[in-house]
């Protein structure tokens, strides 16, 4: 979905009470301290907890809204919230579907979750079902946050194919890293697939006159895309690797990057329901946080 209304300065934050979420507050503060955002704290039980409440322990709707609502303000005391605009809110229904509506009717410009959820351990899944539904059906951009940040991010990496997403992935990338006084870097992998046909050898001018040509367009792109962060540090590069994803990866530890961010649709993917294979893997594999970027707002 691409909202074509303006975003407001609003951040909002689904939270399970789980560490993965605690993670995902502190970096939510961290950013709306420093973006001045307004943060919009949410909480949702499912149909099936709030039916177990009220069967067996008899307790009416409100009451248990009441003390949820207790419990999220005290555990958000643990934080460090002072001076913050903060609106707290708990709710019933599936944290999915109710998120999605609060992040349309706030028409807020960042979505943040934990990448696990609260079962992480049980199934040992490496992204939540909650964050894997927002990245499938996004309503604006997902940060999933897998390690805490209590100081700012240090290494930026906007990974780009030059698909339209991934322009505003570079643009999202420029603004986190002048925020936070962090380098930036930007890069373009690629995967010459014809050179495993044959003999290495005989393709080696025509890998070198590719690259060749990528480094051109990936500078003319990426120089008429962050002409705002001429005087920030920017490391430009073009890499070769078996896949896109791995390259991704492999770049990102050799610059300890602590975020990555990353367009949902790569340009050959063709059904917006589902995010672009590369994007989906970064996302399952890397260790740090990730934002994921859904195209230019009109």
């Amino acid at each position: 979905m691409t909202d074509s209304a303006p975003h407001n300065n609003v951040i909002v934050i689904g939270v399970d009470f789980s560490n993965p979420s605690r993670q995902a507050l502190h970096e939510a503060i961290r950013i709306g301290r420093g973006s001045k955002a307004r943060l919009v704290v949410v909480h949702f039980l499912y149909d099936e907890e709030m039916s177990h409440f009220k069967r067996w322990r008899g307790l009416a709707e409100s009451d248990i809204i009441a003390g949820r609502k207790t419990h999220l303000e005290t555990w958000l005391s643990e934080f460090d919230a002072s001076g913050l605009d903060l609106d707290l809110r708990v709710g019933i229904g599936h944290p999915f579907a109710e998120l999605s509506k609060i992040v349309i009717s706030e028409k807020a410009k960042l979505l943040v979750l934990g990448a696990q959820g609260e079962n992480h351990k049980l199934h040992g899944e490496q992204i939540g079902s909650v964050a894997k539904s927002c990245l499938r059906h996004p309503s604006t951009d997902l940060l999933l946050v897998r390690k805490e940040h209590r100081d700012s991010f240090q290494n930026v990496l906007a990974a780009i194919d030059f698909s339209k997403d991934s322009k505003q992935a570079v643009h999202r990338a420029a603004e986190v890293a002048r925020s936070d006084g962090a380098d930036l870097h930007v890069v373009h992998i690629f995967s010459p697939v014809w050179k495993y046909y044959g003999d290495p050898a005989d393709f080696e001018d025509e890998v070198a006159g590719h690259i060749s040509e990528l480094r051109q367009k990936f500078c003319d792109f990426a120089y008429s895309e962050l002409k705002e962060v001429k005087n920030q540090p920017v490391h430009f590069d073009v890499r070769e690797s078996i896949s896109a994803y791995h390259g991704i990866l492999e770049y990102g530890k050799e610059v300890m990057a602590d975020l990555v961010v990353i367009g949902r649709l790569g340009k050959g993917t063709r059904q917006s329901i589902s995010p672009g294979r590369t994007a989906e893997r970064v996302i399952e594999k890397s260790s740090c946080s990730v934002l994921v970027t859904f195209g230019l707002k009109q």
